[in-house]
């Protein structure tokens, strides 16, 4: 199962924020982008029960604020990570923003999935 959150995804996770961040009506948000997703779940966290995955990011100004991260496995992406699949293709299409929440002071980021 933790092979669906492996570096590709986190990679391609990534990179889908900061176009976010930067494409954002809220400027304090567009000067933001993010540096990194670890691949590994915070411990005491079951993906599979609460069907979620807690994790951290690296995000801000300089990419480089910790935030926690929370990102919410939707229909599709829980049956790819119950079979060890591959996440990429759950993370909503670009022209999309509603899947993505952060809280710049809190430093906190959700996402959810397909």
């Amino acid at each position: 199962m933790l092979e669906s959150l492996d570096e590709d995804f986190c990679s391609a996770l990534e990179y889908r924020l900061t176009r976010i961040f930067r494409e954002s009506d809220q400027k304090e948000i567009r000067s933001l982008w993010c540096d990194g997703i670890s691949p590994g779940i915070e411990t005491n966290d079951n993906p599979i029960d609460s069907r979620r995955i807690r994790t951290k990011a690296w995000i801000g100004k300089d990419g480089q604020e910790e935030f926690s991260m929370t990102i919410l496995l939707g229909e599709e992406a829980i049956v790819k990570f119950l079979n060890g699949g591959s996440l990429i293709d759950s993370i909503p299409r670009e022209e999309t923003k509603d899947w993505m929440d952060i809280d710049t002071e809190g430093r906190t980021v959700t996402v959810q999935l397909n």
